[in-house]
């Protein structure tokens, strides 16, 4: 279990990019770290707890890891899509020698030039932080998911005309995806209570 405490430390989304292998991230450096794909991390492993002043939309591919968001502790292992706000209190630990993930990494800052209202993108953005931010998809699902992180991937390795603009919208369909996920969820708790956690199983996107 993860404590809050003052003394957390923060990561930004320049560090990181600075950290991660150069083959492995593409993203928009030019405007402050804005954005990010880090495309396979093999064997990552952030033990100590911290937060971002990013959102992290993970999927994992191949391999596990203990993961630990505030109170909560996860195996991420494939089929698993993880979201995680700059208000989140997060390690990785304990990861598989195989153990590889693609995530993208993105500042409010960036969706706000989105075709989207504010109110509607804080909506998007906000996640229960009494549930574990964790969705177990099935095949069809997950297949759809990491078809969509594949074209946000290479989008920014291109850089063509406009692709800002397809990136923004792209990640603002898997917020939207999550939160069909969440009221999935909501559903099902109400349905059959008191096992919120079951609700991440078998959910489609």
């Amino acid at each position: 279990m993860i404590r809050t405490e003052k003394s957390i430390p923060e990561v930004n989304i320049k560090d990181t990019f600075v950290a991660v292998d150069s083959e492995e991230v593409c993203g928009t450096q030019e405007d402050d770290y804005e954005f990010l794909i880090i495309k396979s991390i093999n064997g990552i492993t952030v033990p100590q707890p911290h937060k971002t002043d990013y959102y992290n939309l993970s999927i994992a591919l191949k391999g596990s890891c203990r993961q630990e968001i505030n109170e909560h502790q996860k195996i991420l292992s494939p089929g698993h899509l993880l979201f995680t706000s700059p208000r989140d209190i997060t390690a990785t630990r304990q990861c598989s020698s195989d153990f590889k993930i693609r995530q993208v990494l993105f500042t409010k800052r960036f969706l706000l030039e989105a075709n989207i209202s504010r109110k509607a993108l804080e909506e998007l953005l906000w996640i229960d932080p009494g549930k574990p931010p964790l969705f177990e998809l099935d095949s069809d699902a997950f297949g759809k998911a990491k078809q969509l992180f594949n074209k946000l991937a290479k989008e920014a390795s291109l850089s063509r005309p406009y692709y800002k603009q397809i990136l923004r919208n792209g990640i603002i369909e898997l917020l939207f995806r999550i939160n069909r996920l969440e009221k999935s969820c909501l559903r099902k708790v109400l349905k059959h209570p008191p096992n919120p956690i079951a609700c991440t199983k078998n959910s489609r996107s």
